[in-house]
């Protein structure tokens, strides 16, 4: 590929828990063959953004079928991780050196939903993490920098105008799946070569007893998982990652288990009342940004 390549290139900012990887599979990938999401090095080179024309090649030599659209996807563009916006700005400022005509689609989440998702997600996939509210406590400022919304959506605004920003809320996706799908259409110009394959799924448990169980369990299966006798004892299917101090365990005896604990929903508070007014004031610009109606699906 040239440094010339001139296809649309389309930049899909999925942030986590927002239905990413649902949506690559439904309708990037039958849209067109020049799917990337960038991990690693790669990664790590967006987020660098020192030399934009290696960013440029990169991103160009990725993409295997000429003539047709770029999308670039990935949750991490919208930070390092979970729980902070770390590099989402940057990233900001290196796509835009590299590929000014790029078209944006940022996809959100409602933030109590984003952030209770998110933590059962850590804790389903084997990170030991304290209670839910020590945890909160210790995360607050990135966290709600993170969920905070308004400011990526404007710095893409502004670098990009506003014509070239997509902003869709995950809730319309579970809502009205037809006319979600309806509003990217319109606006990449993609054209899914299949019918819808399914509905958006949440991997890890709802039951909240189950993930405190879990979440206890996770601290003795991180020693476990330390010692070289109990990683030769493990099968396929217990999958570990010694360095994260990680375990999945299969997702049948999960399910089974989940049963054995009752039923049980989060009744806490996330954030008080200053933090909730933050949430709210972030909401309503997002709302004049993008005009959308965030109370719809009762966002603060």
């Amino acid at each position: 590929m040239s440094d010339t390549d001139d296809r649309q290139i389309i930049l899909h900012i999925g942030y986590p828990k927002a239905a990413s990887s649902f949506l690559r599979r439904d309708f990037f990938a039958p849209a067109t063959e020049n799917l990337i999401v960038p991990r690693g090095r790669y990664l790590d080179l967006l987020h660098a953004g020192r030399d934009i024309t290696q960013v440029r090649r990169m991103i160009l030599n990725l993409a295997p079928e000429p003539d047709r659209t770029i999308v670039v996807s990935n949750e991490n563009l919208a930070g390092r991780s979970l729980w902070t916006p770390t590099g989402a700005l940057d990233i900001c400022r290196t796509w835009y050196e590299a590929f000014p005509e790029s078209r944006i689609v940022i996809v959100i989440r409602e933030q109590r939903d984003y952030v209770l998702s998110a933590y059962k997600y850590a804790v389903y996939t084997g990170h030991h993490l304290p209670r839910i509210e020590a945890f909160l406590r210790a995360n607050r400022l990135p966290l709600l920098q993170k969920i905070c919304y308004d400011k990526l959506i404007e710095a893409y605004q502004q670098r990009f105008g506003i014509d070239n920003v997509c902003v869709l809320p995950v809730e319309m996706l579970a809502s009205d799946q037809a006319g979600f799908y309806d509003r990217l259409v319109k606006f990449t110009g993609l054209q899914r070569s299949t019918a819808p394959r399914g509905t958006v799924s949440n991997k890890s448990p709802s039951n909240w007893r189950y993930i405190e169980v879990l979440r206890q369990a996770n601290a003795v299966l991180r020693y476990v998982a330390s010692t070289e006798r109990a990683l030769r004892r493990l099968r396929q299917g217990n999958r570990v990652d010694d360095g994260a101090h990680r375990i999945v365990v299969y997702r049948g005896i999960v399910d089974r288990f989940a049963g054995l604990c009752g039923q049980s929903s989060f009744d806490g508070q996330l954030f008080d009342p200053d933090e909730e007014a933050m949430i709210a004031e972030s909401n309503r610009v997002t709302a004049r940004l993008t005009r959308l109606d965030l109370k719809r699906y009762d966002y603060l």
